[in-house]
C-alpha cells in the first residue's frame, strides 16, 4: 500500500493480477452498506482507492469474534454475487 496523498492510496498487485475483481467486491461490498474505501480506478495490478485512517480490517474483525458467521455469510455472498 502506498501513500498517493493525502485522500488516496495505490494498492498494487506484486503477482501482476488484475486488481479488477478486488474492485469490483469493493463496489459489491460498498452497496451492501459495509464502510469500504471508494475505488477511484483499477488498471492492471494497480487499485487507486480512498484512503481512510482507522483499525485494519483484520483488527476490526478480531474485535468483533463473536460476529464471525456474520463475516463469513457476508464473504460467501460477496464471493458468489462478483463470480456471477
Amino acid at each position: 500500500m502506498y501513500a498517493l496523498d493525502e485522500g488516496r492510496v495505490l494498492r498494487r498487485f506484486r503477482s501482476g493480477r488484475s486488481a479488477e475483481h478486488e474492485a469490483r467486491v469493493m463496489r459489491w461490498l460498498a452497496a451492501q452498506g459495509y464502510p469500504v474505501p471508494v475505488v477511484h480506478e483499477a488498471t492492471g495490478p494497480d487499485l487507486v482507492m480512498e484512503r481512510l485512517h482507522g483499525p485494519t480490517m483484520s483488527e476490526a474483525l478480531r474485535r468483533r469474534r463473536g460476529e464471525s458467521r456474520h463475516t463469513a455469510r457476508c464473504s460467501a455472498g460477496c464471493t458468489a454475487s462478483c463470480t456471477n
